[in-house]
């Protein structure tokens, strides 16, 4: 499933960000309420509507402040190819079930298309690295994007740039197995079909993926055809002898409707004892009756679906 993840702490929750192994994590939780406890979009009121939309306007005013702080040496992008290739990820665009839609499924190939001739022949060092929002910059109608598929507590719902998730978590994948450096990577809220599945989310402009590499150089290669994505990484040959295992572990059984997990990498298959924490996930397990969107959904009382609609 191809989806654009709204992180339920952007409008729900208190979010503690601190430090570990360089990265930057985020521990997540409701005021007064587990944190295995979400509600859901259907049942919010016009208030809570209201309440989120505060919050993330307050959340990309503090990143756009940031940003505006911190100066950022941007990837440059060459002309010619450079070195072998390394490393290559192809994933199957199409999505298929209830949460799919003709206009929205031509809205996710739209949004990536553009997204990966932004990113595609960025060459990356340790000095320049990626951002995904820094160099896409924000998805709007204006340049090009569509509505395409997000997931909000619980629904799934149209939105601007939507499907964008599927090539963060391709590019995480990349930068984990090569090794390279997160800085910063989140994951999504909700669990994908495949819960082994290594993924990241991207919401603009305060939900990012960055990453760099140690030393060294190396060439994005970023390809859209024939319902395939394509991720590659070109560099010297020696990096090849560099690349990392990465698997997702779960830590906790599913417990009211949600997956707590975590992400290593090592040199080794699966072995945890000389292993790099990535992050931990705790993922909410959508129910099948939930896929839906909402040009198909039959829920005439939720609050949110006039807005929601009046982006298509």
């Amino acid at each position: 499933m191809s989806v654009f993840l709204v992180p339920h702490y952007a409008f729900s929750r208190s979010c503690k960000i601190r430090k570990k192994n360089g990265l930057t994590l985020r521990r997540l939780a409701f005021p007064g309420v587990p944190n295995n406890v979400a509600s859901s979009l259907r049942t919010q009121s016009p208030i809570e509507l209201r309440i989120r939309q505060s919050k993330v306007a307050m959340l990309r005013a503090r990143r756009l402040v940031q940003w505006a702080r911190s100066p950022e040496q941007f990837p440059k992008a060459p002309h010619d190819s450079m070195g072998d290739r390394v490393l290559l990820h192809e994933i199957a665009v199409d999505a298929q079930g209830e949460q799919s839609h003709p206009s929205l499924e031509a809205g996710k190939l739209r949004n990536l298309s553009i997204a990966a001739a932004h990113f595609d022949g960025r060459l990356l060092t340790a000095g320049r690295g990626f951002s995904f929002w820094r160099l896409l910059g924000r998805p709007t109608q204006e340049r090009g994007f569509l509505p395409g598929t997000e997931i909000r507590d619980g629904c799934v719902v149209p939105t601007i740039g939507g499907g964008l998730c599927m090539l963060s978590g391709a590019l995480f994948r990349l930068a984990a197995e090569m090794n390279w450096t997160i800085h910063e990577r989140h994951g999504h809220t909700v669990a994908p079909s495949d819960l082994t599945r290594i993924d990241a989310t991207v919401f603009w402009p305060f939900v990012d993926l960055r990453f760099a590499p140690r030393s060294g150089s190396a060439l994005l290669r970023i390809r859209l055809a024939g319902g395939q994505l394509r991720v590659a990484a070109y560099g010297a040959e020696s990096e090849r002898r560099q690349r990392m295992h990465v698997w997702r572990e779960r830590f906790a059984s599913v417990s009211r409707g949600f997956e707590t997990s975590k992400i290593y990498r090592s040199r080794e298959a699966a072995n945890k004892h000389r292993s790099e924490f990535l992050g931990r996930d705790s993922q909410r397990i959508l129910p099948r009756g939930l896929r839906r969107n909402c040009l198909t959904c039959e829920e005439r009382e939720c609050n949110a679906r006039a807005s929601l609609v009046e982006t298509l």
